[in-house]
């Protein structure tokens, strides 16, 4: 195990309890410089699955459970060829669409506030985007794209949160299950994921805790700038 997961778990998580989400994005950008995907997706899905569990359950009166099922099913259509991607593809090139993911969602949840007016939001547009969160969490284990769905279907941050944690605790039951049958999960990978839990929940419970004092724009652009700053130096890492 490397030193630096003790770090990467403990900021991924907290940045998890800050806004319900990101937690891939942060720990796979920083231990990406270390190891390889087959080895940082399993380990944060261990971590990740009592995480949901924790903010679904602080926030189940908000739960919207119709829209998390269709989300559930659609994403688990796309997570097949997701832990497929992950068992075979190449690493290298993996890193590369992962910086470049994380840059793109940086910039976009950036403009997102400076436009005018709404668009107008497609179901179809959304079913689709959430068969490819599903790849996207089947190989990297990044559930930011589900984000983008759940914020279309709901009409309250807390009842995002609450929807949000729901669908990635449905996917994570999912993903162990596919995971373990594929030989991605092992009983290291456990171990290690064991020996990070304290980190974890010291992150989680962090920032749980600034969420409630801090304005939410001002959480939003510390993500929205360590999200586009890490996936630029991702991808140009690996590019170069």
């Amino acid at each position: 195990m490397h030193p630096m997961m003790f770090f990467a778990v403990l900021a991924a998580y907290f940045v998890k309890g800050l806004s319900g989400f990101a937690n891939s994005l942060v720990f796979g950008s920083i231990m990406n410089f270390f190891t390889t995907n087959l080895n940082i997706v399993p380990v944060d899905l261990l971590l990740g699955t009592p995480s949901n569990l924790i903010l679904a359950l602080h926030s189940r009166r908000e739960i919207r459970w119709k829209t998390a099922l269709i989300l559930a099913a659609f994403m688990t259509v796309g997570t097949l060829p997701g832990v497929f991607l992950l068992k075979n593809g190449d690493d290298r090139m993996l890193k590369i669409v992962l910086g470049i993911l994380i840059l793109c969602l940086g910039v976009e949840m950036l403009t997102r506030d400076r436009r005018k007016a709404p668009r107008e939001r497609k179901r179809w547009v959304t079913w689709a985007l959430a068969a490819l969160a599903g790849m996207l969490m089947g190989t990297f284990g990044i559930g930011a794209v589900m984000v983008v769905c759940v914020e279309r279907l709901t009409d309250n941050p807390r009842a995002m949160r609450g929807t949000l944690c729901t669908v990635f605790l449905a996917d994570n039951v999912i993903r162990t299950i596919m995971y373990a049958a594929t030989g991605v999960l092992t009983a290291e990978v456990a171990l290690t994921a064991l020996k990070l839990l304290p980190m974890m929940i010291l992150g989680l419970l962090g920032g749980m805790t600034l969420a409630g004092r801090l304005p939410d724009k001002t959480v939003r652009r510390i993500i929205i700038v360590m999200l586009m700053l890490t996936g630029a130096s991702l991808a140009l890492t690996n590019l170069l």
